[in-house]
């Protein structure tokens, strides 16, 4: 294919075409580049997850699409769930949150603090007292409702922090976590960029 061809997207093992407006929205005149989930100045959320993306500089066959997303069906079929708890929670004592210039070749950063229980909404029960670990810088740019703010309850949605491994090699400040430890959960509420609409 030439240069100037249109990428072609396959979703589930299926073609999509990037004509149609609910596959990609429109680039920017002399945009360039691929954006996954929500646009840093947060005129666009987007709350989820996004796994098994593959890009590459060669045409895939069908039957290779549709093989690898048989593959991962049937891969998530057999996952566990992760163990999901929502709570009303005071801040006893903030993290520090980094600021974008420290993070080096970094684009991202979490900072933890600790909480104390208020009232369990739902799942599993956290404890009286826990760390938590909350993204305060995205794509470079701190975000709105960070550092936690001592004194407040705010709701959270709680995962377990060592359901995502990947979270360990993660630019992130854990000084309020005892001996060097881990945060005990991820707080995967989504996030709000400085300027963003409102919801």
């Amino acid at each position: 294919t030439s240069r100037d061809a249109a990428p072609v997207l396959w979703i589930n093992g299926a073609p999509v075409s990037l004509q149609n407006g609910d596959a990609a929205p429109p680039a920017a005149a002399g945009a360039q580049g691929l954006t996954f989930g929500a646009y840093a100045d947060g005129s666009a959320p987007w709350h989820g997850w996004l796994e098994g993306i593959a890009l590459r500089s060669t045409a895939t066959e069908e039957k290779d699409a549709q093989a690898a997303a048989q593959w991962w069906k049937r891969t998530l079929a057999a996952r566990k769930p992760i163990p999901r708890t929502v709570v009303e929670a005071k801040v006893l004592k903030a993290g520090r949150p980094k600021i974008p210039r420290d993070l080096g070749a970094y684009s991202r950063s979490w900072t933890a603090s600790l909480f104390e229980q208020i009232k369990l909404v739902s799942g599993p029960d956290p404890g009286k007292t826990f760390t938590v670990a909350r993204w305060s810088i995205l794509d470079k740019t701190p975000l709105a409702d960070s550092p936690a703010v001592e004194g407040t309850t705010i709701r959270l949605e709680l995962e377990p922090f060592a359901a995502y491994p990947g979270m360990s090699s993660e630019d992130g400040s854990a000084e309020v976590c005892p001996d060097g430890a881990l945060p005990d959960f991820l707080d995967s509420a989504p996030v709000k960029f400085p300027g963003a609409a409102p919801r």
